[in-house]
């Protein structure tokens, strides 16, 4: 049995290239479809050298000798066979193919033999396999839950080492920008020094100060255009999940008010139950909730004015910002054109700068998950070699086998019974033909017919036949 890992542990704050598995039946299922995916099963069928076993290579067994008298090749020409369409002419396939048609089918045998699925809608895979071997069968269910931990443990190392060169390639890259993009500043500054003298140092580190601002304040702005946005676009398309949103669960009066719509719903439904939909109880306890639900959305509403007003309040700090900084650049009218292209340069090379960096830190991050990777499952209990086989159920089939018999017998002797038409008695016959019977006397075989009685008398006095005719007598 495997269980499917809902807990993962977090050695270090790394995210990682490939996210750990979903806890739901969903991602049980597609798990069991790995466990029987070829790949992972021709991985059992080399780790064990499962096509040199007879046991599912049928090509290894040796076919008896009388099954070639079974053949027409035998007595007739394979060509005159094929002449008159009897056989097909055969085909010879490349030695590649023929090893993929046999691992193919030695696959195929796996598969009927093996049974994958979840454990009573669990995160528990149960794997079990059927063989000829009890310890066959325990080795192959136990091989397969390793490798198939194995190739989750694979492919997340593959993921990595793919991650890891890409970023590899594409630091490189930046590298080279970044270092480009910083002399072209370093060239440029060093420009508009020459031409403007010491004050434009000045001047540039005044409009990139000012310009942060601006950027931060458009952030902000931004920011609070989003939050506001999406309240409004809840509360225009009448979204029973406005009231879930992060700007609203803010609120601990929304809190409290939704607790108690929590409270008034389980009332709901409890009265409904109890009394019906016209009682008076129930009425009260909807009318409650409509309250409840209206203050709700009238909070909803103050915290979506106060969003806007945050908004307008953003908007209106980035347009003094931006005033500002058109008011400087409108000063430094001869350094305008050279300060623009300044900046220009600079923004570039910080956002190089910055793109290398967190490149950078990914790239450290995904080399060091090589050695950290972890399986998202684990076996929770190896299969062990059983002590009996599975099947057949010999003492099931004896039962059924003894019952069946004893019925059959019965059976048997009921219809026999009602099939004979002999006398049996001498009371049979005095019954049936109303006269008295003297003797029975038994069947004598010879030759003789009738004679042959008295000839047994005679040779044999102390005979059954010779007492039955001394009865006779005395009847008589």
């Amino acid at each position: 049995q495997v269980m499917i890992e809902s807990r993962q542990q977090k050695v270090a704050n790394i995210e990682s290239v490939i996210s750990g598995l979903t806890p739901d039946l969903a991602a049980v299922v597609s798990e069991v479809e790995v466990i029987l995916s070829q790949s992972l099963l021709n991985k059992l069928l080399i780790k064990l050298a499962l096509d040199q076993d007879t046991e599912f290579n049928s090509e290894l067994l040796e076919k008896p000798s009388w099954q070639k008298y079974l053949k027409l090749e035998t007595y007739i020409p394979i060509d005159w066979l094929i002449s008159l369409g009897l056989k097909k002419p055969g085909i010879t396939l490349p030695r590649q193919e023929r090893v993929e048609l046999t691992n193919s089918n030695i696959i195929s045998a796996i598969r009927r033999n093996l049974t994958v699925g979840p454990v009573r809608s669990s995160l528990v895979i149960s794997i079990g396999f059927t063989s000829e071997n009890p310890r066959k069968a325990a080795l192959i269910a136990n091989t397969i839950a390793d490798l198939y931990i194995v190739d989750q443990l694979e492919a997340k190392y593959e993921a990595t080492q793919r991650a890891t060169s890409w970023l590899s390639e594409r630091l490189s890259n930046l590298k080279d920008k970044v270092q480009f993009s910083e002399r072209a500043v370093e060239r440029y500054r060093a420009r508009i020094a020459a031409k403007f003298g010491q004050q434009t140092e000045l001047t540039t580190q005044q409009l990139s100060e000012l310009n942060t601002q601006v950027i931060l304040a458009q952030t902000k702005r931004a920011e609070a255009k989003a939050r506001y946005e999406r309240v409004k676009e809840l509360l225009s398309s009448k979204d029973a999940t406005v009231s879930s949103s992060a700007e609203v669960l803010k609120s601990p009066l929304i809190r409290r008010l939704r607790v108690q719509e929590t409270e008034v719903i389980r009332k709901v439904s409890e009265l409904k139950s109890r009394y019906g939909e016209r009682h008076p109880k129930m009425i009260k306890a909807k009318s409650e909730l409509r309250e409840l639900r209206f203050a709700i959305g009238i909070e909803v509403e103050k915290i979506a004015q106060s969003l806007l007003n945050e908004m307008r309040v953003a908007r209106a700090r980035e347009s003094t910002l931006q005033e500002n900084l058109n008011r400087l650049e409108g000063k430094s009218t001869k350094q305008s054109a050279a300060s623009v292209r300044l900046r220009e340069l600079e923004r570039e090379a910080q956002a190089n700068r910055v793109l290398y960096e967190n490149f950078l830190n990914r790239f450290k991050e995904t080399s060091s998950q090589a050695d950290l990777q972890q399986a998202d499952a684990r076996i929770i209990s190896r299969a062990a070699v059983p002590s009996a086989p599975s099947f057949p159920k010999k003492k099931l089939i004896v039962l059924l086998a003894g019952i069946s018999g004893l019925l059959f017998s019965f059976i048997l002797v009921f219809v026999i019974e009602n099939m004979q038409n002999v006398f049996r008695s001498t009371d049979e016959l005095e019954e049936e033909f109303g006269i008295p019977v003297l003797g029975i006397v038994p069947s004598v075989s010879n030759l003789l017919g009738r004679a042959g009685v008295a000839r047994a008398v005679v040779d044999k006095p102390s005979s059954v036949a010779a007492e039955s005719v001394r009865n006779i007598l005395t009847s008589i």
